[in-house]
């Protein structure tokens, strides 16, 4: 169950009105909320979705109207029923004109939830130029290591899990400012499960690299295959107009 005061965080924080503060707080209660952090995925998508509408929209507040008009009364059970009520009740007492407005909105809602499901295929095709992308998790994951990134108006986070020989890299990094992200490893000894080229043509795949390349945001899983059975080495490299703003090295040893 999500908290309602950290799904206006989250809407705050898309929309970039989030303070530092809030900001601050927001991630501390998604790293340890999967859900909550699932909910923020799925806005972000809608919203980039959203984003690709064509520009003839119907008032320049729709695209709000619509993400306000989702149901986050799914992800909180015991206020379900009583905000449901009163959400009908609004309506059902409300003027003609009310009535036909929030009708309106949600077949609006409808025909984008059914069109979905139509271009679910191509979805990550479609979002190429802002580098969202779909998800490849690993079942039962064990937690190693996460990098913080906070440098030069870049946020975000890059968590790293194992499972057996497959090491999972969650990014989760945001700027105002196109950047580069590149993940180096041995060729020889580690391999990408999932090809990361077939998601967005932003992605470069060299022999022992992965870059994503002029991004400003990254929201993606890679899982890299393994077939050393002592340790492996990563490196991290993140670089904004030719200028490296961060290197790290990371050694992931095997229990």
């Amino acid at each position: 169950m999500i908290d309602l005061k950290y799904i206006e965080l989250i809407n705050k924080d898309i929309d970039k009105t989030i303070s530092p503060r809030d900001k601050e707080k927001l991630r501390q209660y998604l790293e340890a909320n999967p859900e909550a952090k699932t909910l923020q995925r799925e806005l972000i998508i809608s919203e980039e979705l959203l984003d690709k509408l064509p520009n003839n929209d119907p008032s320049e507040n729709l695209k709000k109207k619509i993400l306000n008009s989702i149901d986050y009364n799914r992800y909180a059970e015991k206020k379900k029923k009583s905000l449901f009520k009163e959400y009908y009740s609004r309506i059902m007492t409300g003027s003609s004109k009310k009535m036909a407005t929030s009708f309106s909105l949600a077949l609006i809602i409808g025909i984008i939830i059914l069109f979905s499901f139509y271009i679910n295929s191509d979805l990550n095709n479609s979002l190429n130029d802002t580098n969202v992308y779909g998800t490849i998790g690993l079942n039962n994951a064990e937690p190693l290591e996460i990098i913080k990134i906070d440098i030069s108006q870049i946020s975000g986070n890059i968590k790293i899990q194992r499972e057996t020989n497959m090491y999972e890299f969650i990014i989760d990094v945001n700027s105002e400012e196109e950047y580069n992200l590149r993940i180096n490893f041995d060729p020889t000894k580690i391999s990408i499960k999932n090809d990361q080229t077939k998601i967005n043509d932003n992605i470069i795949q060299e022999d022992g690299a992965v870059i994503f390349a002029n991004s400003k945001r990254i929201l993606n899983d890679i899982v890299f295959t393994s077939n050393n059975l002592s340790e492996n080495k990563f490196s991290i490299e993140l670089s904004k107009n030719n200028k490296m703003l961060l290197h790290r090295e990371i050694l992931l040893v095997n229990p």
